[in-house]
């Protein structure tokens, strides 16, 4: 690219020679002027499917008009996108079918479900007031958030941390927004909960194209053309000629966003305890014990305990500050590591600390040491 930019600016030094034109003589002998970019960002190696160095001679180059009129462009862009450029890279049918899987498919299920159900009731943007949910205010706070950090990692052209930002929010987009929006959509009645519901996908999934247009340029253009110049008629021809989305602080809610963590991290442990325990979500328990160490927790998480309860059936949910009630602890010798040091009094020491009391193994599990006889 820096070559052909070279080539260009030599044939219009030239040009100008022959033509006597002095301001462009000095502009293109500036070597300042020869550049076409002022930024460009290299990859490592591109390999195979199996980590090798493509070569004719191993038969193992792919050929990427093949991919694109397999998969598409985009899935192949997004590659190249998902993981730092200083890596090595793996490029080939599997690699671009998990980028189907885990960017494409999340954000056309998203946009296919709100067009489904918006075509069936008649939906289009309005003015008419909102109530929003803590669920659709959680969000377009998230949302925000990946605004703030897309923007931020591409103007310092980390796009490895900018597409892992996207790839989380399409999971809680999905897999949190809509799963649990769901009845939402699809109950009878239009009420004002079924528009904020409405109102707030749209603004997401508007947003979102115009945040995704230079990593997905095509899939993006086709749900703008759609979502926005299928209503508004006025509204920017192309979604790379849109504005790129700008993070609105004011519609930010930092500590729902903590609770709303927390919740989704005891709901993604629970599920694993009842996969550990062979129960199914569908079996109802009767009771969940949630430890959380931080102070004024209890209160804070109150209000998201139902949320809890429903999402992992079970009928009470109770709250502990500590483990005390629910844990008991014991010490063993490390006979491996402390035989080295104590030698034949090894037996010895190991008695003393089996018999360590609560608050030393405590201690100890919290980093701190302790005395054991006259060792520490």
């Amino acid at each position: 690219m820096l070559a052909c930019s070279c080539l260009v600016a030599k044939a219009k030094l030239e040009d100008a020679k022959r033509r006597g034109d002095q301001k462009a003589i000095a502009f293109w002998s500036n070597p300042v002027h020869w550049s076409s970019y002022k930024n460009v960002i290299c990859t490592e190696l591109v390999l195979d499917s199996k980590g090798l160095k493509m070569s004719k001679s191993l038969g193992n180059v792919v050929d990427p008009m093949t991919l694109f009129e397999k998969f598409g462009a985009d899935p192949v862009r997004w590659i190249f996108f998902s993981t730092n450029p200083w890596l090595s890279k793996r490029f080939g049918e599997e690699e671009i079918r998990e980028a189907v899987r885990s960017v494409i498919l999340p954000l056309w299920n998203s946009y296919s479900f709100f067009v489904t159900y918006a075509v069936i009731d008649g939906w289009t943007p309005n003015d008419q007031k909102v109530e929003r949910t803590e669920l659709d205010r959680w969000i377009l706070s998230e949302f925000n958030r990946l605004i703030e950090e897309v923007t931020t990692n591409l103007d310092q052209y980390d796009v490895g941390k900018a597409a892992q930002a996207i790839l989380g929010f399409l999971d809680e987009l999905t897999n949190w927004y809509i799963r649990r929006s769901r009845r939402r959509f699809w109950k009878s009645e239009s009420d004002g909960d079924k528009h904020a519901a409405y109102t707030t996908l749209y603004d997401v999934l508007e947003g979102l194209v115009r945040l995704l247009a230079p990593f997905l340029p095509f899939i993006s253009e086709h749900i703008y053309q759609n979502l926005v110049r299928g209503l508004n008629a006025n509204a920017p021809e192309s979604v790379h000629l849109a504005s790129y989305p700008v993070a609105d602080e004011r519609v930010r809610d930092r500590n729902l966003e903590r609770q709303m963590a927390r919740v989704q991290g005891a709901v993604s442990l629970a599920r694993s305890l009842r996969e550990e325990r062979k129960l199914k979500v569908r079996q109802p328990l009767a009771r969940m014990t949630w430890v959380v160490p931080d102070a004024g927790a209890e209160a804070e998480l109150a209000p998201y305990l139902w949320l809890v309860a429903d999402e992992i059936n079970v009928k009470q949910i109770d709250i502990h500050s500590n483990d005390a009630d629910l844990v008991t602890l014991s010490a063993k010798a490390n006979f491996k590591v402390l035989g080295k040091k104590v030698g034949a009094r090894m037996k010895e020491i190991a008695a003393l600390i089996e018999e360590l009391p609560a608050d030393d193994i405590k201690r100890l599990d919290g980093g701190n040491t302790i005395n054991v006889g006259e060792w520490n």
